[in-house]
């Protein structure tokens, strides 16, 4: 997943950094001054991330900004928890990526739409947009 700012929000999927080209190119393309990770996907990457590509992988995340948590997104993240967790079981890396995106308002980019499409207030991100 990834982001243009000051209106996208980016989850990288690990996949990123193993080949996956046509979301290589995407970034590319939109580059990565306009682009924005949530350090709970930095976390996910870097849990990911094999020994050997550690070095190279925490240089990838050096080159995007990093949106951190905050009092806002805690409470929104608590309000995805309690409004879907019955019905939808939201993962809560997932609901954290979420409630980034919505109090940043960024359009989130992801391979992962179902994991995300039960929230009205998220915004994807278009690449035909």
């Amino acid at each position: 997943m990834f982001c243009e700012l000051p209106t996208a929000y980016c989850e990288l999927p690990t996949y990123l950094l193993r080949g996956n080209v046509i979301t290589k190119n995407r970034l590319q393309q939109i580059g990565a001054a306009n682009i924005a990770l949530s350090i709970i996907t930095h976390a996910e990457i870097y849990f990911g991330a094999k020994a050997s590509e550690f070095v190279e992988t925490r240089k990838v995340l050096e080159s995007f900004k990093v949106c951190h948590l905050s009092e806002e997104i805690s409470l929104v993240f608590n309000g995805i928890m309690l409004n879907y967790s019955l019905s939808h079981r939201p993962k809560i890396p997932d609901a954290l990526i979420a409630a980034c995106a919505i109090a940043y308002n960024y359009r989130l980019y992801t391979e992962n739409k179902k994991d995300f499409k039960f929230i009205p207030e998220i915004k994807f991100y278009d690449p035909k947009s």
